[in-house]
């Protein structure tokens, strides 16, 4: 299986995902592919090693592209920050799974614990990229507030309460990060 089968099918299952939640079925997925169950099958052991496989996708997707993001020596290190926050494409991929978060805990708890621990890790390299640019107590704060408004984000109350896209989020979040509140535009 080629590696943009794998992605066709990984952007099938999320954009099932995001219609139905984990309730989506096998069936859905190959009529949305054109294929049979049997070949679903032969990729994946079940339906849960299908969401499991496909979670991973995600994340590995993000930490390519911060690593990308991390070694490009064009970048300096406002753009680079100003990139982490911008990987909306990757992380578009994680408001699907977030959007129906509750369901998929219901679904397979380890599968939601899975999402949690992929993202208590998803800032990683920017801390990487910042420990020797600002102060302890700097990166401190800046886990502490980038780790807990993503627990905050898990939840979705605040941006579907308040019809703010997950992609809009992230992207203020970074420039709050990068300007503070008040800037001049």
């Amino acid at each position: 299986m080629s590696k943009s089968i794998d992605k066709n099918i990984y952007y099938t299952i999320l954009r099932l995902f995001s219609k139905k939640g984990p309730t989506f079925t096998t069936d859905d997925l190959a009529r949305e592919l054109s294929t049979s169950k049997r070949t679903i099958y032969t990729l994946f052991k079940n339906k849960k090693d299908l969401i499991n496989k496909t979670i991973d996708f995600i994340f590995i997707d993000i930490k390519k592209r911060d690593h990308h993001i991390l070694t490009n020596e064009s970048l300096s290190l406002e753009e680079k920050v100003e990139h982490f926050f911008k990987n909306i494409p990757t992380m578009y991929n994680v408001g699907l799974l977030l959007k129906h978060g509750d369901n998929l805990k219901k679904y397979d708890p380890s599968l939601w614990r899975k999402v949690n621990d992929y993202l208590d890790n998803v800032w990683d390299d920017l801390f990487s990229l910042l420990e020797k640019r600002i102060s302890h107590v700097q990166l401190i704060l800046l886990q502490t507030m980038l780790k807990e408004t993503m627990k905050q984000l898990l939840t979705q109350d605040p941006i579907t309460n308040n019809k703010i896209t997950f992609e809009d989020t992230m992207e203020e979040l970074g420039n709050i990060i990068l300007y503070g509140v008040i800037r001049d535009k």
